[in-house]
């Protein structure tokens, strides 16, 4: 069997463009491979960059919050400092050592560091004037960090906040609700009945449309430890003022908590007599 010859011979120049049409396709794809490997490698980076990011945003978090104890503890402090010097006056009534190391009437070794103090509030004054400037600027600096920021760092910050800083302190601020209450007897049996909580359904004072659920058990860190108490200030019909914390959620179910009532009027001004009070009578029955 014949075979028909090719036609159109190859010649060296075709064989040196095919060569070089397979170095140029090798080439392409090698460029191609290190491009990818380079979008790869940035992509992890970009990774690492942003979960580096959300560490910063949960230790500044971190920050603020370790902020707030140091804030009351400086002011417990200073209240339990002010109160140390007149009871030591008190206890010890007669002659004191007084600042300037000269032994005085414990009254006047009061008035004479109350003096002192006095004459250095300019100091106090100062030194309030340079923290808050620095706070202030400090303020101004992560705004404008912010600010500076992608829309997926900001929307981080956003989320964060919000869940760390601003839900716990729903539960840590009190805040005015006023309602007219409907009733005050639903009870919610919590750890298989070893602990009630009562729950109260109101409506608010000034939107008759809005309906309001609220909690009533102990929390003792807040200073409430006779729910019991509360629930019996509580008469259905009335209007009241609820210094409430925490939020109304549906999934799961989350009431706020109720910390102290004010009874008012229509008009949410407290009453001087509230109606929980039982009025004495002339016959004294």
């Amino acid at each position: 069997m014949e075979t028909t010859p090719d036609p159109t011979p190859v010649t060296a120049d075709d064989s040196a463009a095919a060569i070089e049409a397979r170095a140029l396709a090798l080439q392409d794809r090698s460029s191609f491979l290190m491009r990818a490997a380079v979008d790869a490698w940035r992509g992890v980076v970009d990774t690492l960059r942003f979960v580096v990011f959300c560490v910063y945003v949960l230790l500044g978090v971190v920050s603020f919050w370790l902020m707030v104890p140091v804030v009351l503890f400086w002011l417990l402090r200073t209240v339990i400092q002010l109160l140390m010097r007149p009871l030591l006056y008190a206890a010890e009534g007669g002659s004191l050592r007084s600042r300037s190391g000269c032994r005085r009437r414990a009254d006047e070794a009061m008035m004479e560091e109350a003096r002192e103090h006095w004459e250095k509030r300019h100091d106090a004054y100062r030194l309030l004037a340079a923290r808050s400037a620095y706070t202030i600027m400090a303020v101004k600096l992560a705004a404008l960090r912010f600010w500076d920021f992608s829309f997926p760092r900001k929307a981080v910050i956003a989320i964060i906040t919000f869940f760390l800083v601003f839900l716990p302190g729903m539960y840590l601020v009190p805040r005015a609700h006023y309602v007219q209450v409907r009733d005050n007897n639903a009870l919610n049996h919590l750890d298989d009945g070893a602990r009630i909580e009562y729950l109260i359904h109101a409506v608010d004072l000034f939107d008759m449309n809005q309906t309001r659920e609220y909690r009533n058990e102990n929390i003792p860190w807040l200073g409430k430890i006779n729910a019991q108490g509360m629930k019996n200030r509580i008469v259905p019909g009335r209007y009241y003022k609820f210094w409430i914390v925490g939020i109304r959620w549906y999934m799961p179910q989350m009431y706020p908590q109720l910390i102290d009532v004010i009874e008012t009027d229509a008009t949410g001004k407290p009453l001087e007599v509230p109606s929980h009070f039982i009025q004495p009578t002339t016959t004294g029955k």
